[in-house]
């Protein structure tokens, strides 16, 4: 290992370097080429920082953390690659993702803060979450960090927030001069192709795991406040078919930790969001434990995932999330070696920053790893749903149904369909009522009063809402009480034979 400056020129590094003698060292990346859509992976250690540029040369960055509450070293690093990457140190956009020293420094020594008031580092907007604010309680112009803060959407506090906010809300400060905070769902169109949608920030209509207390709102006094990690921003930023999602520190559970807060699952609501395959997944939280779950894996399906971590005692990353990222076929790409006792054996370790660029939407490289192609996601619209089972004879008092399957991976939304018998004849087609999503993987049972489907023999079809296209039908002949048609398994063909143990709203045998 050698000591080196990073980059070439800049500050000296705190930890060891690979060596990299006649070459160029570790912790640059090369200037932005006009035309490309371009997004640096900055080495920051055990830190989060990424800059994205537009076509037309349009910037956000995202994060920039520090590794000790009095550092300014990452600041100094970042400038100095603003400066090699653009030719320039402006920036359109500056995202917080949240308040922890690892995503935006410390007030006073590093981070966000010296980029924008030691580093001649200019942005157009400042997008913060809303923690809270500063409230001048004895007009003195001076804010006190422990006492004049007001809480807006907080669990665990800490320094670095408290002087966040007394820097970030202050309007005479750059950074409160230039502050917004965006509602959910904010699209920022970059007039190139490219556009940064805000799919969640604050914990937005998440409960915690009680099922009705919000994990939104002020918990700053409870025993037991949700992390400051649940309240993460997260952007999908799109260019053409390539799609990205940068997620902070998101959790991905509900669980206590052993510092007494709580962790809340918002990737469920992420995933639920956002609701497609996407291209590359910037992992949550450097690769801990307590994010990048299989079940926001199995809608995000990420081609490609970033983790941004550094040497640390926190088991970051987690084996588990390499092993889900290797298990849906994610191509790993990770900054450092980070947590030395993890199998690295299917993970790229790129020692120093990276970044991936593209010219058309399409086709895409990162560093000079690799080469992909992003493909639109596929959305399914009600033919994607089918009938599944039908009981047309149930025992006395009992109701006729007809279950739906959905065999994709998205939620589809069947409101204003029908139900319907034989065409040209029987009874009226019913109507599917609004409000009807039948899950991914999962069933819908529609349910009518005896007498709409005849025992002697009948047709079942499955209407689109203009009552005559018809996405799915079953012709079926005399049956026999209580006995239902099914597909085997669930989606598959139609059994020849009715069965006398249903499986309504399960899966068929």
């Amino acid at each position: 290992m050698s000591w080196c400056r990073q980059p070439d020129g800049g500050d000296w590094y705190s930890l060891e370097c690979e060596p990299s003698l006649g070459s160029t060292n570790g912790g640059g990346t090369p200037s932005w080429t006009p035309g490309t859509f371009e997004v640096h992976f900055l080495d920051v250690e055990q830190a989060h920082s990424h800059l994205f540029i537009t076509p037309s040369g349009k910037t956000i960055l995202i994060e920039a953390g520090e590794t000790n509450w009095n550092s300014g070293q990452n600041a100094a690093r970042i400038a100095a690659n603003l400066q090699t990457i653009l030719g320039h140190k402006h920036l359109d956009y500056i995202a917080v993702g949240h308040q922890h020293l690892d995503h935006i420094g410390y007030v006073g020594y590093g981070g966000i803060w010296a980029l924008l008031e030691e580093h001649g580092v200019t942005a157009g907007a400042l997008l913060d979450r809303d923690s809270g604010v500063w409230v001048d309680a004895n007009h003195d112009n001076i804010c006190d960090p422990d006492l004049e803060i007001v809480w807006h959407n907080a669990g665990t506090v800490s320094g670095t927030a408290r002087n966040w906010l007394c820097y970030a809300t202050d309007p005479s400060t750059i950074g409160g001069a230039i502050r917004q905070v965006l509602p959910i769902g904010s699209l920022i169109d970059f007039g190139d192709g490219v556009t940064m949608e805000l799919v969640m920030q604050d914990a937005a209509g998440v409960m915690q795991s009680d099922g009705f207390t919000s994990v939104g709102g002020d918990h700053t006094a409870e025993s037991l406040p949700p992390s400051e990690n649940d309240y993460s921003q997260n952007w999908l930023i799109r260019y053409g078919s390539l799609d990205i999602l940068t997620g902070s520190d998101t959790d991905g559970e509900y669980a206590v930790s052993s510092w007494s807060y709580t962790y809340n699952n918002i990737e469920a609501h992420v995933a639920a969001a956002v609701n497609q395959k996407i291209e590359l997944l910037h992992v949550n939280h450097h690769g801990s434990s307590h994010s990048t779950g299989q079940a926001v894996l199995d809608v995000l399906q990420p081609d490609v995932a970033v983790i941004s971590c550094g040497a640390n005692s926190y088991g970051h990353p987690d084996q588990g999330v390499l092993d889900r990222l290797y298990g849906i076929g994610t191509d790993i790409y990770q900054t450092n070696l980070c947590d030395p006792t993890r199998d690295y054996s299917h993970v790229t370790i790129t020692d120093g920053s990276f970044y991936l660029a593209s010219t058309d939407g399409i086709s895409y490289t990162v560093g000079g790893y690799a080469s992909y192609v992003a493909t639109d996601p596929v959305s399914y619209g009600p033919a994607g749903v089918l009938i599944n089972e039908i009981l047309l004879a149930p025992s006395s008092g009992g109701t006729e149904w007809v279950e739906f399957y959905n065999p994709t991976a998205q939620p589809i939304d069947i409101s204003g369909t029908y139900v319907d018998d034989i065409a040209g004849g029987g009874g009226a087609a019913k109507l599917i009522p609004s409000g009807t999503v039948v899950p991914a993987g999962g069933y819908y049972v529609w349910e009518t009063v005896s007498g709409f489907l005849n025992n002697s023999g009948d047709d079942v079809r499955y209407l689109a809402a203009d009552g005559v296209t018809v996405y799915d039908s079953f012709s079926y002949g005399a049956t026999g009480s209580n006995k239902s048609w099914y597909r085997t398994p669930s989606g598959g063909a139609w059994a020849t034979t009715a069965t006398a143990f249903s499986t309504k709203g399960a899966t068929n045998p």
